[in-house]
């Protein structure tokens, strides 16, 4: 998200254009680029769509113009700095695991697992 409101800004205020925020997840907003409902996007997940990716390639449904998530880009699991001052032994998704942050989840008796992840 931070690399599309970049983007806004320069179209906005460098070359006077208006545009709008569309919020939604991978499969949707890359869908509403495939139909022409989204206009650009500078994050798109291809890990996560792979075939779909290559269909819209090969539709020419849509353009890459530049790679913008590469190089040292990784993809995170992120906890705030008070849960790591809480729990420093939680450094690693794969720590979860752990019986210790079975209180993380949502059916304590279960396992942990993450309640919301990008699509």
């Amino acid at each position: 998200m931070i690399q599309n409101r970049v983007a806004q800004y320069l179209v906005e205020k460098g070359y006077g254009h208006s545009t709008a925020i569309i919020f939604g997840t991978t499969l949707p907003l890359f869908q509403g680029l495939r139909n022409g409902d989204v206009d650009v996007t500078l994050e798109i997940w291809l890990s996560n769509l792979p075939e779909t990716w290559d269909a819209a390639i090969e539709a020419e449904e849509v353009v890459l113009v530049d790679k913008t998530l590469v190089g040292d880009w990784q993809s995170a699991f992120v906890i705030p700095a008070y849960l790591q001052e809480q729990y420093p032994d939680l450094d690693s998704v794969e720590d979860l695991k752990n019986g210790n942050f079975k209180a993380f989840s949502p059916r304590p008796k279960a396992a942990t697992r993450p309640v919301w992840c990008p699509a």
